[in-house]
């Protein structure tokens, strides 16, 4: 095969001009043929290229091609070689060398025709490829999930009544709102300025996905905007923000199904509340607050158009900023006017609209600054101990309505304010908490100056942080011995100090002062330590204990042992149960658990199951020690150490406690609101003696002080009520007879519970003779004690005929039968806990 040969339409004359992509120096020899042949030799110059003078040059036998013999003086650097297309045409017969020419050159070939034909062929395939793999790809794709982060909306915490916001949980600022919550006129601004088409495009923009495409393939990033209201949407909801090639396909199908799928109004209202809208806002109704300070429903037209012109870009058209408002102000007026060309805004209300004005930003507050912190970790607590989990609490959007009074709130913080000691006050502590008597409702609390403070207890909680209640215990002691109907106020004990006991250390009161007999009365106004002790020690401290347990101080306290020191307060206990075990007294001897958390709604309206507070059915006490009790209590603030609380102007009940130097309460109640204040340094082990110039830090001064300032403003437009009065003595009339059951071993603090400081010892014979070094006064009761039988148990009686059993084949009338009756015949208390008959439940086995 000839590789010089040429196409036949390809084909010169041997004797015309080369083709300037042929060869330039050598020349196949082609034979003409046929017509053709002639044709040529017509036109052929003689002694050019006629087959005479080809026959006539020398030609190598085994090439051929014709040899092209240069000019003589073709190596003179002055002599221009000849090019064959450059050689002048033959002239022809009649003598014109154009028409020579014209018959001889070859017209160019069509190569770049045929390059577009093959270019066109290609796109063509490739288009059809692609669209079968796009038919592939969408047919297999599948809606996923939404973005954890697209779905979370914030947990909101409110004051009673579920309308002003304490604060919230979670690290999103969301809160969905359905559409029809949202005003037509955002919903217009939104569609003008981000996609006019919504309703009727198919939920994509090609335009934008090609830009995007285009951008990726010259090396750039995909930033480019366009995407239809459905690609954001997808984009939020389901993918990331990645700005890539890939996501945006994969946007684009997702947009095509999800638009297939999803009502328009429904993908609209996803988007608008999961659009992030600047100041930490996602979604329309978070950014109303942020920037007006008002719910979405409640904007108007002309903010609605600020929200809808801030979705492009949040920090650019930030209005705080001088530069950035004025790029709001432009936005805002462009989109006003697509308003009128998409016919949402008619020209006249176009000119009546005005740029509103934003509200000045609230000082940026830390979400745990002041008393949120304490507030919410309390809330957050209780919450999960009542059934949600942290995920729920966190991300669930719940709406959690409190116990907590606004108004006793704000009154908590001015009563501590005012009343805290001006000197000497470093690292003094003081907490606060109020229980609404009958429901258990915490109404206020205060634990600390400032949450994030920096001092090293700021986030302890001094409202919950297990302290000795001191004297305030005696209050139950009180009951206790009304209860058992030996005794009265009335009634006579020692109050010279020292107190020896068997096996224990000595009681000491006050300043070791000694008083000598003392009514209970007397004992209780001036908080005499000895007549307490002397009292439990004759009544027996189980029976104590019970008193304390049913009016709501937990079995496992640390450090409530059962001794004849339970009395003197020495165990650990939170001021908010110290405050709810007062409100059991003041609300007629109903215990209701003390709680913060009243109600929670989710996202739907709707309320959250959650384990209710348990409140007894029937009183703890009955209603006639209840009575003598608080009767009690108010002459401790008529005559004895509460006298400050006389400022309130309202029957109060109350009582004053220290623990040694180291804490300082005063706990008491109105028929409607009970309360503790306690006092303390760091974690409760240093002393108080010496804060605000006192040399022994009382409860009487700055803890009554505050309470009766906190109160005043607490109960303020509510009316005086007075406590309601129960005649008897209480015996015979108990919702439970009171244990006879010795106590041997006294209770074993629980694990990391405080270490007993002093053994426990036996009730001992309810008849006592001191011994100490010098004789003193065997103490006496009073007529109205002594009198009634059983009071003593000397040595020596005849022992009470049995009074129940618990064996129904013996049960007879005289002895019926009780499942609570124990093995000597009489009634008994579950053990450790409130009586069942009390409404309290009987402790785990």
């Amino acid at each position: 095969m000839n590789p010089f040969r040429r196409g036949r339409k390809q084909q010169a004359p041997a004797s015309g001009p080369l083709h300037p992509d042929d060869d330039q120096w050598f020349r196949p020899i082609q034979p003409a043929r046929g017509r053709g042949r002639r044709r040529k030799a017509a036109n052929e110059v003689p002694g050019s290229g006629s087959p005479a003078a080809r026959s006539a040059q020398p030609v190598t036998p085994d090439d051929e091609t014709q040899t092209i013999v240069p000019p003589p003086d073709w190596l003179d650097d002055t002599t221009k070689i000849p090019r064959v297309t450059d050689a002048a045409p033959p002239v022809d017969a009649g003598g014109s060398r154009a028409a020579a020419a014209k018959k001889t050159v070859p017209s160019p070939p069509k190569r770049k025709r045929s390059k577009l034909r093959r270019l066109a062929w290609g796109l063509l395939m490739l288009s059809t490829v692609g669209f079968i793999v796009i038919l592939v790809a969408y047919s297999r794709i599948s809606i996923p999930n939404p973005n954890d982060s697209a779905i979370r909306q914030t947990t909101r915490v409110y004051y009673s009544g579920g309308s002003v916001e304490i604060g919230r949980f979670g690290d999103v600022n969301r809160s969905a709102v359905t559409l029809d919550k949202m005003p037509q006129s955002l919903r217009d601004a939104v569609l003008a300025a981000e996609n006019r088409n919504f309703y009727s495009d198919s939920g994509i923009s090609p335009k934008g996905i090609t830009r995007a495409l285009w951008v990726n393939l010259r090396g750039g990033s995909a930033q480019q905007g366009g995407s239809t209201i459905t690609q954001q949407y997808v984009k939020n909801y389901y993918l990331t923000p990645a700005r890539t090639f890939k996501r945006k396909i994969r946007e684009a199908l997702l947009s095509i199904k999800i638009d297939q799928k999803l009502s328009k109004d429904q993908i609209l209202e996803d988007y608008l509340n999961t659009i992030y809208l600047g100041r930490g806002a996602y979604g329309m109704q978070a950014a109303a607050k942020a920037y007006f300070g008002v719910d979405v429903g409640q904007l108007t037209p002309g903010q609605s158009v600020v929200l809808a012109s801030i979705i492009r870009a949040p920090s650019r058209y930030d209005p705080t900023d001088k530069d950035t408002l004025a790029l709001l102000k432009a936005r805002w007026g462009y989109i006003a006017d697509a308003m009128v060309v998409t016919h949402t805004l008619t020209p006249a209300q176009r000119a009546a609209l005005v740029f509103p004005k934003f509200p000045k930003q609230a000082q940026s507050q830390s979400r745990y600054g002041g008393q949120r912190g304490y507030i919410l970790t309390t809330v957050r607590n209780e919450l999960l101990a009542r059934g949600l989990t942290r995920d729920q609490i966190d991300n669930g959007g719940y709406r959690v309505v409190t116990t907590l009074d606004q108004q006793a709130q704000e009154s908590a913080l001015a009563a501590v304010a005012k009343e805290f000691p001006k000197t000497k006050n470093k690292n003094v502590r003081v907490g606060l908490v109020a229980v609404q008597p009958k429901t258990g409702k915490v109404m206020a609390m205060y634990g600390g100056k400032d949450f994030l403070g920096k001092d090293r207890y700021a986030q302890v909680n001094a409202a919950y942080y297990p302290i000795q209640p001191g004297s305030t215990l005696k209050i139950f002691t009180t009951a206790a011995l009304l209860e058992s109907g030996r005794y009265t106020m009335d009634s006579v004990f020692t109050g010279n100090s020292p107190l020896h006991l068997p096996g224990s250390k000595p009681v000491n009161n006050e300043f070791n002062k000694s008083y000598g007999p003392v009514t209970l009365q007397r004992a209780l106004d001036q908080s005499i330590n000895t007549a307490f002790v002397q009292a439990t020690f004759k009544l027996g401290s189980a029976k104590v204990r019970d008193a304390i347990e049913a009016a709501g101080i937990p079995h496992d306290t640390p450090g409530l042992e059962t001794n004849a020191r339970i009395t003197l307060g020495i165990a650990s206990v939170r001021p908010v149960l110290v405050a709810d075990a007062v409100a059991t007294l003041c609300g007629g001897g109903i215990h209701a658990e003390q709680h913060i958390v009243d109600k929670v709604y989710g996202t739907n309206g709707g309320e959250e199951p959650l384990r209710k507070p348990v409140i007894s059915p029937d009183p703890v006490f009955p209603p006639a020690v209840v009575s003598k009790t608080i009767q009690a209590m108010e002459d401790v603030v008529k005559h004895g150490t509460g006298t400050a609380a006389l400022k309130l102007n309202r029957p109060v009940a109350g009582k004053t406690g220290t623990h040694q130097s180291l804490t300082a309460w005063f706990s008491g109640c109105t028929p409607q609101l009970a309360g503790s204040v306690v006092y303390f340094k760091g974690d409760g082990t240093k002393s108080l003696d010496g804060v605000g110039g006192l040399p022994t830090f009382f409860g009487a001064v700055y803890p009554a002080a505050t309470w009766t300032t906190f109160m005043k403003g607490a109960l303020r437009g509510q009316p005086v009520e007075k406590f309601p009065v129960v005649e008897g003595d209480g015996q015979g009339q108990a919702t439970a007879n009171p244990s006879d059951r010795p106590v041997t071993t006294p209770v074993a603090p629980p694990e990391g519970g405080t270490v007993l400081q002093f053994p426990g010892f036996d009730n001992g014979p309810s008849s006592y003779t001191p011994a100490p070094k010098k004789p003193k006064p065997t103490p006496t009761a009073t007529p109205g004690a002594t009198a009634k039988p059983g009071a003593t148990a000397k040595p020596g009686a005849i022992a009470k005929p049995a009074a129940c059993t618990n064996d129904r084949s013996k049960a007879t009338s005289a002895t019926p039968y009780d499942a609570r009756c124990t093995a000597d015949g009489r009634i008994g208390k579950t053990g450790g806990g409130a009586p069942a008959a009390r409404g309290g439940a009987p402790p785990p086995a």
